[in-house]
């Protein structure tokens, strides 16, 4: 994690823009990736997808994830948890002056893309494992040099709610 901090934290400091592709941004408001919360994102052109949370996806994760990890932090029921989830989206609205734009496919990947990297991660549930979150696996960076920045920034777009497609750069390098 301390790497992957530091690479990121760099990014926030360096880059116009952030997109991110995430199940709820719990642990981004409440948790361990706070530190990705600068000043400097007020100024950004910065977007989050977020797992609706009306997609029988989001139930089934937050179940999980409730049952594997958070029910330890007193969080034991899904309507405690959404209302968190909830939080976390007003925050970053308000105090960071995020988009916020829902997506619901199943959460495959979490990204932050910036103008310099995209770093990816993968989000294991049923059936492929029993659960996993993705800040417990392995992170990825690519360079805009790399095919699949371009990739994941694409992915990130198809999944983007219509309204941001023709606000969307084309590419972003």
């Amino acid at each position: 994690m301390g790497e992957f901090r530091q690479d990121l934290s760099y990014s926030v400091k360096h880059s116009k823009r952030i997109y991110c592709l995430l199940v709820s941004a719990y642990t981004m408001i409440h948790e361990e990736e706070k530190f990705i919360l600068a000043d400097s994102l007020k100024t950004m052109d910065f977007r989050v997808l977020l797992l609706n949370r009306d997609s029988p996806f989001w139930r089934a994760g937050a179940e999980l994830f409730i049952h594997h990890r958070i029910h330890k932090e007193g969080v034991l029921d899904i309507e405690h948890y959404r209302a968190q989830c909830e939080t976390a989206e007003e925050k970053l609205k308000t105090t960071y002056h995020a988009e916020i734009g829902f997506y619901n496919d199943g959460a495959k990947w979490r990204l932050y893309i910036f103008d310099d990297r995209a770093f990816v991660s993968r989000y294991f549930g049923p059936p492929e494992s029993e659960f996993a979150e993705a800040r417990d696996g392995p992170v990825v960076a690519f360079s805009p040099e790399h095919p699949m920045y371009h990739w994941l920034y694409e992915e990130f777009k198809r999944l983007a709610p219509t309204e941001w497609k023709s606000g969307l750069p084309k590419t972003l390098s």
